[in-house]
């Protein structure tokens, strides 16, 4: 975690995206993420505009250059980046995504971009919990093409080819205080106040907070894990994408046959429940962007017994449309053990009243829904 000279006691949030929140709770997010049951959302952006675009300078602010003004050259870690402005580093694309993309110049110089929020205010309450998530995709790169790009240490198949969530949440409710890290809702890593002495805690946590995105190229971080510095094979042009389109199930205009309920899932609030062959809900006005949606993501559960199972879909515009996407889904373990599954769908822009249809074989109930988002 670097330290920055210029921003007081503010620490960094790498490399994660955009929700921040409270429950007495607190939760930073994207405008398009809905805001769970017994949170507040204190800060969001969606990333809209025209693709090729430039953030909201309101709300983000850029560093430029090889370091913090009077800080460690090389941000501290032995990157080769120059970070700059420009939107061939960081822009919008046009479909709600930020995209931050490292490019080499015909010299074999490499640009980036790193952009933090304006604010650096963002704490947890006294006996509350902040949120920061995002749902973001690293950039498309492997083998000999990835040598040089920083790289999450969290194990994960499709983490370049697919966007994900990632979340952390400082909580100060609980005795030892804790900061848990989550990938898709899963947590995957806890570090707690009993870890450390109590100045330590106190003084990496008892502060405001800013956000950081930005993608490095080289140094330290990746030679650790044999990636050396960026070679004539390393790929440019490859972006990081962040995002945040999630929908929450129980949010639909419309239903046929389906229930609502308290879910024990990540965050809290409802899903959908008692759905069935037959049953469908309706989301008005979802807007895809210009650039084509190719993925279908849900969050779902279901203890459907005697094997019973069915399909998920989505249909444009009408009940009786040809499906654009759909998985399958039998027993996960319980009606609220959650999954997060993703599936393709046919590339699909602009602005289409999106139908979730559910078929099944049985009549028993076979799913319950708490979230669905699309990706590109």
């Amino acid at each position: 975690m670097n330290h920055t000279p210029r921003r007081r006691h503010a620490a960094q949030l790498l490399g994660v995206g955009l929700t921040l929140a409270l429950a007495w709770t607190v939760l930073i997010s994207p405008a398009k993420a809905d805001t769970p049951s017994g949170w507040s959302t204190v800060w969001r952006d969606d990333f809209t505009g025209s693709a090729g675009t430039t953030l909201d300078r309101s709300q983000w602010q850029y560093d430029l250059g090889r370091s913090y003004p009077g800080g460690a050259w090389s941000w501290g870690t032995g990157e080769v980046e120059t970070m700059t402005d420009s939107t061939t580093n960081v822009s919008l694309d046009g479909s709600g995504n930020l995209a931050i993309t490292a490019v080499r110049d015909s010299a074999g110089n490499w640009t980036s971009g790193r952009v933090e929020s304006a604010r650096t205010d963002f704490a947890a309450p006294a006996g509350g919990v902040l949120r920061v998530e995002s749902r973001l995709k690293l950039p498309d790169v492997s083998d000999a093409a990835a040598a040089g790009y920083w790289r999450g240490p969290v194990a994960c198949s499709s983490c370049a080819s697919a966007f994900h969530t990632y979340a952390m949440e400082y909580d100060r409710s609980t005795s030892p205080e804790q900061m848990r890290f989550y990938t898709d809702g899963v947590l995957i890593h806890t570090v707690t106040s009993a870890q450390m002495d109590a100045t330590t805690w106190a003084n990496a946590t008892h502060h405001g907070f800013f956000v950081i995105f930005n993608v490095a190229m080289g140094g330290e971080f990746p030679a650790a894990f044999g990636q050396p510095l960026p070679t004539d094979q390393t790929a440019s042009g490859k972006p990081m994408l962040i995002d945040y389109s999630r929908i929450e199930a129980e949010s639909y205009d419309l239903q046929s046959g389906i229930l609502t309920q308290a879910t024990t899932d990540t965050r809290g609030g409802q899903n959908i429940a008692g759905v069935a062959n037959g049953d469908w809900a309706l989301y008005k006005g979802v807007d895809f962007g210009s650039t084509p949606a190719t993925q279908f993501v849900a969050r779902v559960a279901s203890g459907a017994s005697g094997g019973a199972s069915g399909l998920v879909e989505v249909r444009l515009d009408s009940l009786d449309a040809t499906p654009i996407g759909t998985f399958a889904i039998a027993n996960t373990g319980g009606w609220q053990n959650w999954q997060t599954i993703p599936a393709n769908i046919s590339g699909v822009t602009g602005v289409h009243n999106v139908y979730i249809t559910f078929t099944s074989g049985q009549p028993s109930d076979y799913v319950n829904l708490n979230w669905l988002a699309f990706g590109h």
